[in-house]
C-alpha cells in the first residue's frame, strides 16, 4: 500500500503542530517542514533544520493502528533570481534533507533543470509566471530524477490564485507529460489542509490521469526521498560507502548472507591482512638492511678520502724536496762559475 507524503508545510508557530496532528489525522505517513530563504548571498543566514515535533502515542495512534510510523523531514525551499549558487553545496543547505529552488527567471530555470544538485523545482503558480516554461529543460529535469511541485493550498484561499494555479499547471503538464510531478500543500494553518484522496482528485483539475494523481502524492514523493538520500550521501550519485558497524539492523543481514555465499572471502582478507603485515616487516627489514649498507659504504668513502688525502701530502713533500734539492744544485754551480772567473 502507498504511503502518502505532503513534502511542503509551511505552518509557523503553534499552527505547526496542529497541522502536523490535522496530517496524521488525515492519513499521512510523510511530512516535510518547510523553511523558505530568497537569496544565497553571503548576507542571508540559513538557520538549522528545526527538530521533529514531538508527538504524543495519542496523536500517532491512528498510523499505529495500522502498523505504520510517521516520518517528519526537513526541507530549503530557495528564491532566486540570479545564478550566484555558490553556497548551494554548503554545509548549512545540505544539512536540509530535502533541497527545493524557485527560480525567477528563465536563466535560472534552465540552470536549475540542467546543473544544480537539487530534488524539486517549484513554481509560484498562483501568479503569472515571468517565463515561459520550455519543453527541453524540462526534459533534461526529468533525465536528471528531479521533480516539479504543484501547490495546491494557494488555490484554497483566493479564487484569482486557483484560475492562475490550474491554467499553469496545465501548461506545465503538457511539458512534463505527467511525468515527475508531485502534489505539495504549502499550507499555512490546519485549515488548508486536504486529505490525500482529495488532493489526488485536484490532480483531475490539473490535467493529470487517475494513477498519475495518486502517484503525485505517493510514489512520485518517495522518488523525491530517494534523489535526496542519494544527493546527499554518495558520492556524485553513484557509489556509497557504509561500515558494517554502521549498517541497521535490518540490512546487517546482507552481511551474513555475502558470508554465506562467499565462505572464503572472510578467509582471503584475514590472509590479505596476514599477508600485509609479513610485507611490511619484510620491508622495515629491508629497509634496515640498506641503511647499515648505506653506513658501511660512507665508511668506506671516508677511509678512501683519509688515504686519498694521505698520499696527496706525501707527494706535495717530495715535490717540496725535489724541488729544494735543485735549488741547492744550482747555488752550487753558480758559485764554482764565479771562481773559475777569478782565476
Amino acid at each position: 500500500m502507498a504511503r502518502f507524503h505532503d513534502l511542503k508545510l509551511s505552518a509557523k508557530g503553534t499552527s505547526l503542530k496542529k497541522s502536523v496532528k490535522t496530517l496524521i489525522e488525515l492519513g499521512y505517513e510523510v511530512v516535510a517542514l518547510n523553511q523558505t530563504v530568497t537569496s544565497l548571498d553571503k548576507k542571508t543566514q540559513i538557520q538549522k533544520p528545526p527538530p521533529p515535533i514531538e508527538l504524543d502515542d495519542a496523536v500517532l495512534s491512528p498510523l499505529k493502528v495500522k502498523a505504520k510510523n510517521f516520518r517528519q523531514l526537513s526541507r530549503l525551499t530557495i528564491v532566486l533570481k540570479d545564478t550566484q549558487t555558490y553556497r548551494l553545496s554548503s554545509g548549512p543547505v545540505q544539512s536540509f534533507d530535502i533541497v527545493a529552488i524557485q527560480p525567477e527567471s528563465e536563466k535560472v530555470f534552465q540552470l536549475a533543470c540542467t546543473q544544480l544538485e537539487i530534488d524539486i523545482i517549484t513554481l509560484n503558480l498562483a501568479e503569472r509566471l515571468p517565463f515561459r516554461v520550455k519543453f527541453h529543460p524540462v526534459k533534461a529535469a526529468i533525465e536528471r530524477g528531479i521533480h516539479f511541485e504543484i501547490n495546491y493550498a494557494p488555490a484554497v484561499r483566493d479564487s484569482t490564485a486557483r484560475r492562475n494555479i490550474i491554467s499553469n499547471a496545465l501548461s506545465l503538464m503538457s511539458m512534463c507529460k505527467g511525468k515527475n510531478i508531485i502534489l505539495s500543500s504549502d499550507a499555512e494553518s490546519a485549515m488548508e489542509l486536504r486529505g490525500p484522496y482529495d488532493v489526488a482528485n485536484l490532480g483531475f483539475l490539473f490535467g493529470m490521469k487517475e494513477s498519475q494523481a495518486k502517484d503525485a502524492v505517493s510514489m512520485n514523493c518517495r522518488s523525491v526521498l530517494l534523489h535526496a538520500d542519494t544527493r546527499r550521501n554518495t558520492a556524485k550519485a553513484a557509489v556509497s560507502v557504509t561500515h558494517t558497524a554502521d549498517l541497521s539492523e535490518r540490512d546487517k543481514w546482507k552481511v551474513r548472507e555475502n558470508q554465506r555465499a562467499n565462505p572464503l572471502s572472510t578467509e582471503t582478507d584475514n590472509t590479505r591482512k596476514d599477508d600485509g603485515d609479513d610485507d611490511a616487516d619484510s620491508d622495515k627489514d629491508s629497509d634496515e638492511e640498506e641503511a647499515d649498507a648505506t653506513e658501511d659504504e660512507d665508511d668506506d668513502d671516508e677511509d678512501d678520502d683519509d688515504n686519498n688525502k694521505d698520499s696527496d701530502d706525501d707527494d706535495d713533500d717530495d715535490n717540496n724536496k725535489d724541488s729544494d734539492d735543485d735549488d741547492d744544485d744550482y747555488d752550487l754551480h753558480k758559485k764554482h762559475k764565479r771562481r773559475k772567473l777569478k782565476k
